[in-house]
């Protein structure tokens, strides 16, 4: 009976402590579970607050397809009127302009501002390479020999190169530091070599002639004009021009200018520049310059 008693005395005791061990254990639970989940809180602000990674899209060029070309001013013609040929040719090019004398153009492609440089003298163009302004060699793309011009009129009657060498004859010739002038200068010392006192004949080709800063197509219309009895010019300085006649020049006296382009190292768009200077040396190049007189390269 007292055993009966102690049993059912115990029995609160024990629910009492399996309650509080159920709510121990709980507990344990619900801070686990409260960690649980303010750690993916704290992960999920983390990610909320890092920025995305960066596009792995390659960023776009704003200059693709600009092509700046420094041109000699012999080429303006030719290079105008292909303008639309070579952008066809080079989908995406944007081609600009600007035309000169080689010379000095050459001295603000080392400067930088242009990504093609297409020059009346292989020689010149190879200064900008030697100078490391180049991204690649000078490629020559077109010949253009040396032509005596007159006026139709022929007031100076002059039937041949020995003529110039009279007496008041006016012979044009264009800024000293061209390179037309320099070829010019070679034809007169060939001329000079082949006549019976080379020294005087250069000395009176030399008082007959009158330095101006004319390029090529001035000098043709300076003589188609009346202002000078001759000059020495490219042939496609003569292609389409009025009120002029040429003269066949001797061939151990005859000399061509060597048309060549070179890609400059800073480029903005060092492909679209390579497609163009590609162009003037294709069969489509080669025969768009030869309208407007230029021979292909190794013509003989």
């Amino acid at each position: 009976m007292n055993e009966q008693r102690n049993e059912a005395a115990e029995m609160p005791l024990r629910d009492h402590a399996s309650r509080a061990t159920a709510r121990r254990g709980w507990g344990r639970h619900a801070r686990a579970v409260g960690a649980l989940l303010a750690a993916v809180l704290l992960a999920a602000a983390c990610d909320a607050s890092t920025p995305p990674p960066a596009s792995e899209t390659p960023s776009i060029n704003p200059n693709a397809g600009v092509v700046r070309i420094a041109a000699a001013s012999s080429l303006e013609t030719v290079l105008t009127a292909q303008k639309g040929a070579i952008e066809a040719a080079n989908p995406g090019s944007r081609i600009a302009f600007s035309f000169g004398p080689s010379t000095s153009l050459a001295g603000q492609v080392a400067t930088g501002g242009f990504d093609l440089f297409a020059a009346d003298d292989l020689a010149l163009a190879q200064t900008v390479v030697a100078g490391r302004h180049a991204a690649g060699p000078a490629q020559v793309f077109a010949v253009d020999p040396i032509v005596l011009v007159v006026p139709t009129a022929n007031p100076g009657a002059i039937t041949g190169p020995q003529d110039l060498a009279r007496p008041g004859v006016r012979i044009a010739v264009g800024a000293a530091d061209a390179p037309l002038a320099g070829f010019t200068t070679q034809v007169i010392a060939k001329l000079a070599a082949q006549s019976a006192s080379p020294a005087a004949f250069t000395a009176a080709i030399a008082k007959n002639t009158t330095a101006s800063p004319d390029d090529g197509a001035a000098l043709v219309a300076r003589v188609g004009a009346g202002q000078a009895d001759a000059a020495f010019v490219y042939v496609s300085d003569v292609k389409d021009a009025s009120k002029i006649a040429v003269i066949e020049l001797p061939v151990p006296a005859r000399v061509s200018a060597r048309f060549a382009v070179v890609v400059i190292a800073t480029a903005v768009d060092p492909a679209a520049a390579a497609g163009v200077a590609r162009w003037l040396t294709t069969a489509d190049g080669t025969r768009a310059l030869a309208q407007y007189g230029f021979e292909a390269p190794g013509t003989p």
